[in-house]
């Protein structure tokens, strides 16, 4: 005894290319059938099918078929009307049926297929499937849900796929590169956003400072390679995701040990590059990120919660410690390479004014406080931010002046030596923050967005 379904015709008979008009029913067993008596309890129906892996129990009452248990539908049914034998061979038997189940009266139609011009088999089209896949042939992949959903619907999602991810990538350094070319803000708005944008724009702005072929340089253009895509479920409910790559342009591709991070998130509806750093060889390593069971990266949502010495939220003002020496704060954060030159930079400041002047640093305002964090695998804690630092240079001798750097001038818009300056840099960082431990700041690029004066409003 046994049960062929349309799959198996579909599969195993019109798949192959053979002949259903010359085909036996025999010649599509599987194996021993896998029965339960009709009085049976539920709970032994699902133990057998389990044990069995199949997709469908028969049910026999007496030897003769009773009805199909199928897992697909997730119910019980039993044959309640007549059975028609329509072509037998060997213990094989094909059978037209109309069942019930326990919460639905339903009625099975009829498949036929046509060879030679004449009906050879007649064949129910349950949603059971001889290999226990749950699935049709013969519904366009369609799950037995009901819902109309295919397999490919049902599997877990990313916020975006890496194909996705590669378009919009592959759209970024497209626009990215125009936009390097005529030095345009406006045409890179399109792809950027966020401290991205403000620091690219404010390098366009800023651009006649620096030297002829340094400026030729800046118009060259550039593409990402060996690109590894860092992707959340669309499950966590964020909308970004992230990218690491060697970075190919006029100078050849960089080498592994200086590796690129970019993230991108959702801008009024548009993907656009939010986030940028990078890694070198003397910055601490990058740690393994974690996974989730459907291999997605795992996004911190709550960035404001400590995920051990400190939050993501809180990695803006641990920066802005390095420079103030606040060692409250900034005893948190390991000596990385990065940490060093941030608390080593106000020394040099200090050291350029004094006598007469005085450099003092504490957090500036920024609309960039949006914080973007991964789980690692060891439990810590990868996090992008933003943090604005700001400078304030001032006379401590009645009788001194500061001369302002060429780009100070350039942002306040006077060369005129004055008695102060306040100077705003935006920082794009990156720390590690592990489950036990001080916090490792990996990376940090900065760029001087403002400066004023007594001249500028100050």
């Amino acid at each position: 005894m046994g049960v062929v379904t349309d799959r198996d015709m579909t599969m195993k008979v019109l798949g192959k290319g053979l002949d259903a008009a010359e085909g036996e029913a025999g010649a599509l067993a599987q194996g021993e059938a896998v029965t339960i008596g009709a009085d049976d309890s539920v709970d032994e129906v699902f133990e057998n099918t389990t044990r069995h892996k199949g997709g469908a129990s028969r049910s026999r009452h007496n030897y003769p078929l009773a009805g199909v248990r199928c897992k697909a539908k997730a119910n019980v049914a039993f044959r309640y009307e007549r059975k028609l034998p329509l072509r037998s061979t060997g213990n094989s038997m094909l059978t037209y049926r109309t069942y019930r189940t326990y919460r639905t009266y339903r009625t099975n139609r009829t498949a036929v297929l046509m060879a030679a011009g004449a009906a050879v088999l007649a064949l129910t089209a349950s949603a059971c499937s001889s290999d226990g896949d749950g699935g049709d042939a013969g519904d366009g992949g369609k799950s037995g849900g009901g819902d109309g959903k295919t397999a490919a619907d049902r599997a877990p999602k990313g916020v975006v796929t890496e194909a996705g991810a590669k378009e919009i990538v592959d759209n970024y350094v497209k626009v990215n590169n125009r936009a390097n070319a005529k030095r345009d803000r406006h045409i890179l708005s399109a792809v950027e956003g966020g401290g991205l944008f403000e620091t690219s724009a404010n390098g366009y702005e800023q651009d006649k400072l620096r030297s002829a072929e340094d400026r030729a340089d800046g118009r060259k253009p550039f593409d990402y390679v060996n690109r590894e895509y860092v992707i959340p479920s669309a499950k966590s409910g964020v909308t970004w995701f992230a990218m690491r790559a060697d970075t190919k342009g006029q100078d050849g591709t960089s080498p592994r040990t200086s590796r690129a991070t970019v993230v991108f998130d959702k801008v009024n509806g548009d993907w656009k590059a939010v986030w940028s750093g990078w890694t070198t060889k003397k910055d601490p390593k990058t740690p393994a990120l974690a996974k989730d069971a459907d291999g997605f990266a795992v996004p911190v949502t709550d960035t404001d919660r400590k995920q051990g010495i400190l939050s993501p939220d809180q990695m803006d003002d641990a920066l802005v410690a390095l420079y103030a020496t606040d060692k409250k704060l900034g005893n948190k954060v390991g000596a990385s390479e990065t940490a060093k030159w941030m608390t080593q930079f106000p020394l040099e400041q200090n050291k350029m004014l004094n006598p007469g002047g005085k450099s003092e640093f504490k957090a500036g305002k920024t609309d960039h406080k949006t914080v973007y964090a991964l789980k690692t695998e060891k439990g810590g804690t990868l996090a992008f931010f933003n943090a604005d630092v700001q400078e304030y240079m001032h006379t401590t001798d009645p009788a001194a002046l500061i001369t302002p750097s060429p780009q100070i001038a350039f942002l306040v818009g006077s060369k005129k030596d004055e008695r102060l300056f306040l100077v705003d840099y935006l920082h794009q960082g990156e720390a590690y923050i592990p489950a036990e431990g001080t916090v490792s700041m990996v990376s940090d690029s900065w760029d001087m967005i403002k400066a004023e004066g007594p001249r500028r409003g100050l």
